[in-house]
């Protein structure tokens, strides 16, 4: 029966400029993203490896803007 239903949903944390996996933004992170930067052939379904953040097909300024919001920041 639906009213009996308990549902877990376990959210894990999200930091889209954290390339490294160490869920923390750090210079690994912009090491990461410089080999890609400039790079105008950026889609769908990997976006140059995720370093389009805002995925408008190009890495540049306002992506590195996005990593920066996140710098330094860890979960």
């Amino acid at each position: 029966m639906l009213d009996d239903a308990r549902w877990t949903v376990q959210m894990e944390p999200y930091l889209p400029s954290d390339f490294d996996g160490d869920l923390c933004v750090t210079l690994a992170d912009i090491e990461a993203f410089l080999p890609y930067w400039l790079r105008t052939d950026c889609n769908d379904p990997d976006w140059c490896d995720g370093r389009d953040i805002d995925r408008n097909g190009q890495v540049d300024l306002a992506d590195f803007a996005l990593l920066g919001q996140g710098w330094l920041l860890c979960y």
